[in-house]
């Protein structure tokens, strides 16, 4: 098994489990950080924090994810069509032109609001599954769920979306569940 430490290598360990990758917003600048929303997760007891308050910082952040990786969650402010950085946004466009693909065991947790509508050029730009929610996120004990309980009439996905979809590297893309929150598999 691995870990990883500080500089962000991969070394061995003889713990059980491999370590979790969290990417959260945080800017200096910001009242919207997620540092402390990332720091109180249940999904992972072992991981490794990094800090995206930038567009470029997030690219540089998801394509620097160490091979150890199991999971990654991220924790980002998300729109209809951009993630939302401090007073800038990034498009589907520019992460499928500024991400690379990436090797890790687990899947991807966008813990974003609307990250459906990003989470397809995600999956395909990195290579991996990736988790996202049709609807705002909020926060609760440690998990991420569903912020609305009524599905939002927008078209996509043969009608009404709700809940969390998987949008896999193949473009394409399935209902994960209908609960407000998410669990890992």
């Amino acid at each position: 098994m691995w870990y990883i430490d500080a500089d962000g290598n991969c070394l061995p360990t003889d713990f059980d489990s491999k370590t979790d990758y969290i990417v959260s917003y945080f800017h200096p600048k910001s009242d919207g950080n997620f540092d402390e929303v990332a720091k109180r997760n249940k999904y992972s007891t072992r991981y490794v924090i990094k800090y995206a308050g930038t567009k470029e910082e997030f690219l540089e952040s998801i394509n620097d994810v160490p091979a150890c990786v199991n999971n990654i969650y991220i924790y980002v402010h998300g729109s209809f069509g951009a993630l939302e950085f401090y007073r800038e946004s990034l498009t589907p466009e520019e992460i499928n032109n500024g991400v690379n693909s990436i090797s890790i065991s687990g899947s991807i947790y966008f813990f974003a609001c609307h990250g459906s509508f990003t989470a397809e050029s995600l999956a395909i730009a990195t290579g991996q599954t990736v988790y996202a929610s049709t609807y705002s996120v909020s926060f609760e004990d440690g998990y991420a769920r569903n912020a609305l309980s009524w599905a939002l009439p927008l078209g996509l996905f043969g009608g009404y979306m709700q809940g969390w979809y998987a949008f896999y590297a193949n473009g394409t893309s399935k209902k994960y569940t209908d609960d407000i929150y998410i669990y890992t598999p």
